[in-house]
């Protein structure tokens, strides 16, 4: 086995490592933070019938828009 490529069993190198906490992070920053959502209300409703259960659960959500950033990458 040539000697610049790691085994299965071997644990990677830290130059291995590093980039890949990088790229962890570099990803986290680029993504969009996703709107705030919040539960306002949930509503159960339930109805049995011999052996069948019918039930209808409504949720009420406010979801906030945030002002549009301009992309770091434009």
């Amino acid at each position: 086995m040539s000697e610049g490529v790691a085994r299965h069993d071997e644990q990677p190198g830290i130059a291995r490592s590093v980039g890949q906490a990088i790229g962890i992070v570099w990803q986290a920053i680029r993504t969009p933070v996703a709107a705030p959502v919040v539960e306002v209300s949930r509503r159960s409703e339930t109805v049995q019938q011999g052996g069948v259960t019918l039930r209808r659960t409504t949720i009420d959500e406010v979801v906030v828009d945030q002002p549009h950033r301009m992309n770091p990458t434009n």
